[in-house]
């Protein structure tokens, strides 16, 4: 079972606009995941898989759904990196299996996810944020992360997601999220 949301099957309804966004509106952003080396800090892993992350501003945070098919390996970590790469900073961690080192600084815990797919869903709230500390009280809202993800400049800033797994513990799928 995933802690932060006590059923298997996992859903978020995404409320309405908290009107922080750059344009006035709520902030959106997307990332499309493979393994085809584009994103810095991402080696190779001989993965067929694909995914995708989709993040949208609400009243309540920054509400997420990071879904993926084809992996190598059962899914260890879904997160997302700063300094516009696969080994940047931990931003936000989205999922840790149960008894991991980190699992209390994650916002969905449980069992190995499966390679062959699934999807995860929930809201990032301020103390998601930054959880490792590595930003040295930089990014430490929702606020502050999104306009960090807005300035999604790969290799100097933005935010990207990565999926590590039991076949490519650093990386097996990795991409830049950009704003919508």
């Amino acid at each position: 079972m995933l802690r932060s949301l006590g059923v298997a099957g996992l859903a978020v309804g995404v409320a309405g606009c908290s009107g922080t966004g750059g344009d006035g509106g709520s902030a959106a952003f997307v990332a499309e995941l493979s393994d085809d080396g584009s994103i810095p800090g991402h080696e190779g892993s001989n993965s067929d898989g694909t995914g995708e992350a989709t993040l949208e501003e609400t009243d309540e945070g920054l509400s997420f759904e990071v879904s993926y098919e084809n992996l190598e390996g059962a899914v260890n970590g879904v997160h997302i990196h700063g300094e516009g790469a696969a080994d940047g900073g931990y931003l936000v961690r989205f999922f840790e299996p149960e008894g991991s080192d980190h699992a209390d600084e994650a916002i969905l815990t449980g069992e190995l996810l499966a390679a062959d797919g699934d999807t995860i869903t929930g809201t990032v709230q301020d103390d998601h944020v930054n959880p490792s500390g590595d930003y040295d009280g930089e990014i430490e809202t929702v606020s502050a992360l999104v306009s960090e993800l807005e300035d999604a400049e790969l290799g100097s800033s933005g935010g990207v997601v990565n999926i590590h797994t039991e076949h490519a513990p650093d990386s097996e799928l990795a991409g830049q999220l950009e704003p919508q």
